[in-house]
């Protein structure tokens, strides 16, 4: 029996914005001289970690979304700027997440598809993500990994392509 996915599709629009904020959206690893250092890029801030000779301390520091812009300044501070309209995108989509889960099937009358909704938040944040590890990749030496990027696009491209006209809805074309 397969599995018919447009019956769950509420719920899977909630997981990708649940793995939205949990998945870091880029990893870099950066090899200096004396020490390494791998820096986890969330949508709502950094976790650095620093290996080698000259550091005794393991963790180098969380970075909150909020000091983004002083952390990258000058040439990345577009890169801030996308990595803060991501954030925001971010509680929209956990907010519509939330009611997802919460409204379940009340959400779903009219002409507001929260699924679609939720696919197009996810492309946004893709973009905006993808254009800040654009930005880092070309301004500083070390190499982001973009990994919940690739997420963000394929969960935006499947909510979006979804077919909805057998889940309960009618579809929104005119027939004739």
């Amino acid at each position: 029996m397969a599995l018919d996915v447009t019956d769950r599709a509420p719920e899977i629009a909630a997981f990708a914005a649940f793995v939205a904020a949990l998945v870091p959206w880029s990893v870099s690893l950066s090899d200096g001289r004396f020490s390494e250092a791998v820096t986890l890029r969330f949508v709502f801030g950094s976790l650095e970690f620093a290996f080698g000779a000259r550091s005794l301390d393991m963790t180098r520091g969380l970075v909150p979304i909020t000091d983004v812009g002083a952390r990258y300044g000058g040439d990345l501070a577009q890169a801030g700027t996308l990595w803060l309209v991501a954030a925001a995108l971010l509680v929209v989509a956990l907010a519509l997440a939330l009611a997802l889960v919460l409204a379940g099937e009340r959400l779903l009358v009219g002409a507001f598809d929260p699924v679609r909704a939720m696919g197009a938040l996810c492309l946004g944040m893709a973009l905006c993500l993808s254009g800040a590890a654009w930005l880092l990749w070309q301004h500083t030496p070390e190499t982001p990994i973009p990994v919940g990027v690739v997420a963000l696009f394929l969960f935006g491209a499947g909510l979006l392509t979804i077919d909805r006209t057998h889940a309960g809805r009618p579809s929104t074309e005119a027939s004739g």
